[in-house]
C-alpha cells in the first residue's frame, strides 16, 4: 500500500506532457542539475531517460554534442553524456542521449528520487 502511495505520490511530481510534445518518456524537473557544454554552464529545464532540456545554447539541430551532467551542489562529479541536438522551443534547447549508460541511469533515478522525496528504489 505504502508503495503504491509513493508511485501515486512520484506521478504527480512529474512534469506535465504537452500535446505537442515529442518526447518518448516522462521529464521530470532539472532543477539541481547543470550542463558544461563546450566550455559554457547551462541551466537544465526538464530530463528525461531519453533526453534533456537546457537554456541557451545556440547549437543546430542535428549536431553531435558532448556534454558533462552534474548536481549543481557538486560539479566536481560529472557525467559525460553524448547526444544530439533535437531541436529548440521556448523552453530551451532539446538534446537526445546517444546512449544510456549505467552510470547515466543511476545518476537520473537518483536525481528523480530526491526532487520527489522517495529512496532512488521505489522508483519504477
Amino acid at each position: 500500500m505504502t508503495t503504491d502511495f509513493r508511485r501515486f505520490h512520484v506521478s504527480l511530481r512529474l512534469r506535465p506532457q504537452q500535446a505537442d510534445d515529442q518526447r518518448h518518456y516522462q521529464r521530470f524537473s532539472g532543477e539541481g542539475l547543470g550542463v558544461r557544454l563546450d566550455g559554457r554552464h547551462y541551466a537544465v529545464r526538464d530530463v528525461s531517460i531519453g533526453g534533456i532540456c537546457i537554456e541557451g545554447t545556440d547549437a543546430a539541430p542535428g549536431t553531435e554534442v558532448a556534454l558533462d551532467l552534474f548536481l549543481l551542489d557538486d560539479a566536481a562529479r560529472s557525467h559525460p553524456v553524448r547526444g544530439m541536438v533535437a531541436g529548440h522551443s521556448g523552453e530551451g534547447t532539446h538534446i537526445r542521449f546517444a546512449s544510456m549508460t549505467y552510470s547515466l541511469a543511476k545518476f537520473l533515478v537518483h536525481h528523480a528520487a530526491r526532487c520527489v522525496g522517495v529512496e532512488p528504489y521505489a522508483l519504477k
